[in-house]
């Protein structure tokens, strides 16, 4: 919430403060009433590669109808289980205070499988007819377990090239290849097509948190840090150094191009294209 409670004060240490009220943030730019609205008739999907695939529910077929079987059996009987309908009621604030996202409303999920066990397990208690009952568990396993397949060919077969692309593969590779054919000083871009794309730079060249303190650019913008540089290396391309060098080498991502007056492609492979770019 962006301010200090009193009893912090009385700590033996001290909690800095974000830089930025991160509620403001994270609802910057939504429509809460449109966002939670689209997020809950999908299913509870959203966009996000990483956090389901494009045809798949993150709760499967079945997990809502019995969700709601487990509401009416919960208050029905006055159980135990009744804890599952509150918290599913306490998880309701959450579609009026941020845009829901897998994320933000993995709190909801819990309450819903364990409804959705209670549900279907009622259901089934309450069927009299030994052939209706056991038809009735045939249908349940038969969705669950094929909707589970077909999710999981998708993922150990297909999802690996196209979730390649997000979480930025062989960026390794290519930026160990740059430096072999940096020249001592020149410039070097990293695509700003790669969101915190100077902490890959930290991760795989072990950089010392020290080293980089000392000798980064770092601004504040609409209460986030931005690095603009660490040494020679530059993480956005209008920066005057870049400019103002008579050379620089480029990392690009994907379709993404610079302004040079001529360039050189030192390295191609998948998304990645390394380029000198000369600007005399």
């Amino acid at each position: 919430m962006h301010y200090t409670p009193t009893f912090i004060t009385h700590l033996p240490f001290t909690i800095p403060l974000l830089i930025g009220n991160r509620i403001n943030q994270i609802n910057d730019g939504h429509n809460l009433l449109t966002t939670n609205i689209r997020f809950l008739t999908s299913g509870f999907r959203d966009d996000a590669i990483w956090n389901n695939l494009d045809w798949f529910q993150p709760l499967g077929l079945v997990a809502l109808p019995g969700a709601a079987l487990g509401v009416y059996y919960s208050l029905k009987k006055h159980g135990d289980a009744t804890i599952f309908v509150i918290w599913l009621i306490a998880t309701l604030p959450l579609f009026f205070l941020v845009p829901l996202n897998i994320n933000h409303g993995n709190a909801i999920f819990v309450p819903l499988v364990a409804l959705s066990a209670i549900g279907i397990g009622g259901m089934y208690s309450d069927i009299r007819h030994r052939k209706t009952k056991r038809l009735f568990l045939i249908v349940v396993l038969a969705i669950t377990l094929s909707y589970s397949g077909l999710f999981c060919s998708d993922y150990f077969t297909n999802y690996n090239s196209y979730i390649s692309y997000m979480f930025n593969d062989g960026l390794d590779q290519v930026l160990l290849t740059t430096k072999e054919q940096t020249a001592p000083g020149e410039p070097i871009y990293v695509s700003d097509w790669i969101p915190l794309n100077y902490v890959y730079l930290l991760y795989f060249f072990h950089i010392d948190a020290q080293d980089f303190q000392q000798h980064s650019s770092v601004i504040t913008v609409d209460g986030t840090y931005e690095v603009l540089n660490y040494r020679n290396y530059y993480f956005y391309p209008a920066e005057s150094q870049l400019r103002s060098a008579s050379s620089y080498i480029a990392i690009l991502k994907g379709s993404e191009q610079i302004s040079c007056r001529s360039h050189q492609v030192l390295y191609s492979q998948g998304v990645w294209t390394v380029e000198r770019c000369n600007n005399r």
